[in-house]
């Protein structure tokens, strides 16, 4: 609340061309040469809601080399009728299913 209101302004446009430049990428901030380039295992769990869009996780887990991928977590969804707002108590219903997920992928990648 400090920051002059002028600062404030040029950060946030600053950000927001960022944003819009990183718009096509598969996921923000990574290319797809990024996301191929990975060589360790990773882990993707699928949204279903407008702004974790299952088809942004299924394109994420295509290009990482070692990717496991979870599209039934939370509710499965098409991408034509995603919710407009995620739902924290569905994703806290998931957290013991994500656990076991999570903690089966690590122990297989460990070995």
């Amino acid at each position: 609340m400090a920051m002059k209101p002028d600062e404030f302004i040029r950060v946030m446009e600053s950000w927001e061309k960022k944003f819009r430049a990183a718009a096509n990428m598969p996921v923000i901030g990574a290319t797809e040469a990024d996301l191929r380039a990975i060589r360790v295992p990773a882990c993707i769990i699928a949204g279903n809601d407008r702004i974790h869009i299952p088809s942004t996780a299924r394109k994420v887990a295509s290009l990482i080399p070692n990717a496991e991928f979870h599209d039934d977590v939370v509710e499965k969804r098409p991408d034509h009728n995603l919710k407009l707002e995620w739902d924290p108590k569905e994703w806290k219903a998931a957290e013991p299913r994500m656990a076991k997920i999570y903690g089966d992928f690590l122990q297989r990648v460990e070995r």
